[in-house]
């Protein structure tokens, strides 16, 4: 942590069982992928893997995140930016190609700023108060989704980063969602261990 620039170093060191996910959260996760409960990351990763398994043997890559042409959530690798369509895509992104990259992302409350600087599997987040969301449609789905693309429509648009806690809660308390804030340290660990997950699937 630096005081000049008011960041912070987070290394992906969470186990997906020691991530747990919110009560309301993880209740609308197992509604939706027909599992009888969702408490902690690990079991929200093993509600996905019939979805991320359903790819004909194929792993999944960057090509399969949910890109965009303009978003918030911007990723900037080898002098190219791509937009995605929630913030946890480009995290991903170099803990599946394992090399460096950038990420900013807006905070949807206060318009301010937040950057990733992703590199040697760790990532340092400003500002250091940052805090991730993640978050489910509230509406009632008839069908578990079977693919990957209508699985990624339930969750995307609700993860975002904040610049603190409070940003988040005025945001959430306007979002026709279930959602959740995390820490950052929760957020990093689930980014990269949903790319972990994406290179494994198909196997």
């Amino acid at each position: 942590m630096t005081a000049e620039t008011d960041s912070i170093r987070i290394e992906p060191a969470f186990e997906p069982a020691a991530i747990e996910i919110p009560g309301q959260v993880g209740e609308r996760i197992a509604d939706l992928y027909g599992v009888e409960t969702v408490r902690t990351a690990e079991d929200w990763l093993a509600a996905l893997t019939t979805v991320l398994d359903s790819t004909d043997g194929e792993p999944l890559g960057v090509a399969d995140l949910c890109t965009t042409d303009e978003s918030p959530h911007v990723l900037e690798r080898d002098g190219e930016r791509q937009a995605y369509q929630c913030v946890y895509d480009p995290m991903i992104v170099p803990f599946l190609t394992d090399e460096p990259a950038a990420v900013t992302t807006v905070c949807p409350t206060t318009g301010e700023t937040v950057t990733l600087e992703i590199r040697d599997g760790a990532v340092d987040v400003t500002p250091e108060t940052a805090v991730f969301s993640i978050g489910v449609d509230a509406s009632g789905a008839t069908e578990p989704p079977s693919t990957p693309a209508e699985s990624y429509g339930f969750v995307c648009p609700y993860g975002n980063a904040f610049a603190d806690w409070a940003a988040y809660e005025d945001w959430a308390a306007d979002t026709d969602a279930v959602t959740a804030a995390i820490p950052l340290e929760y957020g990093v660990s689930l980014a990269g261990e949903l790319g972990r997950q994406m290179a494994e699937s198909g196997e």
